[in-house]
C-alpha cells in the first residue's frame, strides 16, 4: 500500500508537470505565432509599397559626353541632383558619384563605351545639398552619321525609397527567420521536457504491474491499461506537435516568404 501510495503521488506530480508544460508550450506558441503574423503583414505591406514606387516613379533624363561631362538634362534630373544646368560650366557626372562608388562608375563607363549600353546600373550619388541617394541608370551611346559614338543618353531613376524598403524588408525577413528559429528550438526543448516525466511514469506503471500482477484484479489491470493508453496518447501528441513545428518552420515550407 505504501508503494502504491507513492506511485499515486508520483503519477499526480507527473500529471501536474505535464499540464504546466503543455500550458507553457501553448502560450509561447501563440505568442510567437502572433509575432510571425505581424512580421508577415509588415513584409506584405513593404512589398506592396515597393511595387507602387516602381509603377509611379518619375524619371530623369541625362546626356553626357564620353568622359562623363554633363551635356544636358531635364527638370527631373535637375531636381534629382539638386542643381541647375549651366551650359558654360558643365559638371562631370563623377562630381556627384559617391566616393565609394567612383571606381565602379569608371569601370562602368568603360563598359558603356565598349558595349554601347548599360542596363540597370545602380550607384549612390551625393546631391548638391550633400544628401545621399540611390539611382538606377539605363544608358546607351549616341552615334553620329559615321557611326562614331559622340555621347550617351540615359534614364535615371531615384530608387532611394526602394532601397530603404528593401532594407526594411531584409530586416523583417531576418526577424521572421529568427522568430521561427526560436519557436523551433523551444518546441524541441519543451517536447523533451514533456516526454521525460512520461517515460518515468510509464516505467513506474510497468514496475508496479510486474511486482503485483498476481494480486491485482481484472478491474485494476484495466485501469493500468487505461493509464498506459493515456501515456501513449500524450506521447504521440507531443511528437505530433514537434513534427508540426519542424515542418511549419522548415525553410522549404517558407520559400514563398523568401
Amino acid at each position: 500500500r505504501k508503494e502504491l501510495e507513492k506511485e499515486r503521488k508520483a503519477r499526480i506530480l507527473a500529471d501536474e508537470i505535464l499540464q504546466q508544460k503543455s500550458r507553457n508550450l501553448l502560450l509561447i506558441s501563440k505568442e510567437l505565432k502572433l509575432k510571425n503574423l505581424e512580421l508577415q503583414s509588415n513584409l506584405d505591406q513593404k512589398s506592396n509599397q515597393l511595387q507602387g514606387i516602381f509603377e509611379n516613379i518619375n524619371d530623369a533624363y541625362v546626356v553626357i559626353d564620353l568622359d562623363g561631362k554633363v551635356l544636358n538634362l531635364n527638370e527631373n534630373a535637375e531636381e534629382l541632383f539638386g542643381f541647375k544646368y549651366d551650359e558654360v560650366n558643365k559638371p562631370s557626372i563623377f562630381n556627384f558619384i559617391h566616393k565609394e562608388d567612383i571606381e565602379y562608375a569608371l569601370k562602368s563607363l568603360e563598359k558603356l563605351k565598349k558595349e554601347g549600353y548599360l542596363t540597370n546600373y545602380i550607384s549612390r550619388i551625393i546631391t548638391k545639398s550633400k544628401e545621399v541617394k540611390w539611382i538606377q541608370i539605363n544608358i546607351s551611346l549616341v552615334f553620329d552619321k559615321r557611326k562614331k559614338p559622340t555621347k550617351a543618353q540615359g534614364i535615371v531613376r531615384d530608387i532611394t525609397d526602394i532601397k530603404e524598403l528593401e532594407y526594411q524588408k531584409e530586416n523583417i525577413l531576418k526577424e521572421l527567420k529568427e522568430s521561427n528559429k526560436e519557436l523551433q528550438e523551444y518546441a524541441h526543448i519543451v517536447s523533451h521536457d514533456l516526454k521525460s516525466p512520461l517515460r518515468s511514469l510509464n516505467a513506474l506503471v510497468n514496475w508496479v504491474k510486474t511486482d503485483n500482477k498476481e494480486i491485482f484484479n481484472e478491474t485494476t489491470i484495466d485501469n493500468f491499461k487505461l493509464i498506459e493508453e493515456t501515456i501513449e496518447s500524450m506521447d504521440n501528441l507531443i511528437t505530433d506537435i514537434l513534427e508540426y513545428s519542424s515542418t511549419r518552420l522548415n525553410p522549404k515550407y517558407n520559400a514563398d516568404v523568401d
